[in-house]
């Protein structure tokens, strides 16, 4: 239970190193990093998750195909509205707020990443590969980090206040494993 908490974090905090230490937040630096991950998310997707959605069960599947497709279905509008209110920073998309930063975005941003950490909390019996579940939320999770941390920094806000943010954000995937049980 605690590995998953301390792994989420744990890439939170490795982005805000990045941004503080190794100063990749640069939109040309992130480009690659976010190519990585993204091509890992559509592998992780296509190669085990919907395949071992649609495969029977012990030879019988317990909830009907077309539900399964609704619910497929109904995450990717969530995810749509969600990009309304982070911007797509979720996908490391970095467009500087001219001003402050946008509650909205912080507030999409954050129930992203409470929603797609809700799976783990199920635990073994109901996710066939939480390990594999668990990296793809960390890998997804580090570049959000870098962009959003430098997007708190660039918008003019105290350091310890972008902390106290980036703390926010962190906090949620913990939570959404919390929620999932």
């Amino acid at each position: 239970m605690w590995l998953p908490l301390l792994v989420l974090i744990a890439s939170v905090i490795a982005g805000a190193a990045t941004v503080l230490l190794a100063k990749l937040d640069q939109p040309r630096h992130l480009k690659l990093l976010t190519a990585f991950t993204g091509a890992y998310l559509m592998g992780l997707t296509c190669l085990h998750l919907l395949p071992e959605v649609f495969t029977p069960s012990h030879g019988v599947l317990k909830t009907p195909a077309w539900q399964l497709g609704a619910f497929i279905f109904g995450g990717f509008f969530i995810q749509i509205i969600l990009e309304n209110f982070s911007r797509g920073l979720e996908h490391g998309h970095a467009h500087p707020p001219h001003g402050p930063l946008p509650f909205s975005m912080l507030a999409g941003l954050c129930l992203h990443a409470f929603l797609e950490a809700t799976p783990l909390g199920a635990g073994h019996d109901h996710a066939h590969n939480p390990d594999l579940i668990l990296a793809a939320i960390a890998v997804h999770k580090f570049p959000v980090a870098i962009v959003l941390l430098a997007m708190l920094l660039q918008s003019g806000v105290s350091r310890a206040k972008a902390f106290v943010l980036l703390g926010v954000f962190a906090a949620m995937a913990p939570l959404g494993v919390v929620a999932g049980q």
